[in-house]
Order: structure tokens, then sequence, then C-alpha cells
């Protein structure tokens, strides 16, 4: 059964199309589009800091879909490897603070990612199942390492989400 919202978007897309909108779909759900962003403060103290979950305070307004996830280092790169390397994985909470499920992914492998290069966005791996997100869910992040782990840089999380 579809929400309020996708009925409302349906129809506008609808609307365009008997105007001659090439693609109503998409312009319909740029329509619904927003951002929520929240930063990582500073570089890992040493290749093997591990970061424990970690609260943005970032909350999401209105029920949605996750679109994409993307990371972007400010202070460096990151080389990846298939042995020392970094997981950072993003997650929800309910609006108690509760019920903490994975939504995305970076993990700093040749295989995954490769390198990560500073100032250009790395999209996370999206967790399909978890992608539908609550209204005043928050988010959280943790970063776990392989071996001898890698120097997981500063930088911003742009987290894109369609009303729904």
């Amino acid at each position: 059964m579809p929400t309020d919202i996708e009925i409302i978007k349906y129809r506008d897309a609808g609307r365009a199309q008997t105007y001659g909108a090439s693609d109503p779909n998409a312009a319909v759900r740029q329509q619904n589009t927003y951002f929520v962003q929240f930063t990582k403060a500073s570089d890992d103290a040493m290749a093997s800091t591990t970061t424990s979950e970690t609260y943005t305070g970032k909350i999401i307004p209105h029920k949605a879909r996750i679109r994409s996830i993307y990371y972007v280092a400010t202070t460096g790169g990151i080389t990846a490897d298939n042995t020392n390397h970094a997981t950072v994985t993003v997650s929800k909470r309910d609006s108690a603070a509760a019920n903490q499920l994975t939504v995305a992914t970076l993990t700093t492998t040749i295989t995954s990612s490769g390198n990560v290069t500073q100032g250009a966005p790395k999209a996370l791996v999206l967790t399909d199942a978890n992608i539908i997100v609550d209204a005043l869910s928050t988010l959280t992040f943790t970063i776990a390492k392989a071996a001898s782990g890698v120097v997981v840089r500063a930088g911003e999380f742009v987290v894109e989400l369609e009303r729904v």
C-alpha cells in the first residue's frame, strides 16, 4: 500500500507527463529529495585506531528512502589495500535511539572502494534491506580495521534521501 507521499508523487509525475516532461518520475524524485550531512571531525590517530559507534546528532525528519551516501575525505586520501583496510559503517537508529541497523558501508580495499581521493566523493555500498528510514530516526557511524588498518581521514558524509 503506497504512502500518502507516494500517491502525491504518482499524481505529480502523471501531471508532468501530461505537460510533456521527458522524465517525470526523475523530476518528481528530485523534487522530493533532501540531504543530511555529518562530519568525521579528525583523522584517526593511528592506522589501527578504530571508532566505536558515534552519534552524529543528525535526524531524518521525514520517512525516507536513502538513495545514496557519499564520503568526502577532507584532509588527505586513503590508499586502498586488500589486507590493511578500514570498514566504515553507517547505521540508523529509530526515534528512541534503539534498533541499530546498517544502512551502508565503505571498505577501503582495492576490490571494494579502491583509493579514496581527497575532495572526491566516494559512494558507500547501501544495504538494500535497510534503506527505508522512519521519521525522526538518527544516524551513527563506526570504523573497524583489518590487520594493521589504515588511517581514515577527516571528512564529510552526505546522505541523499527521498521522502516516501
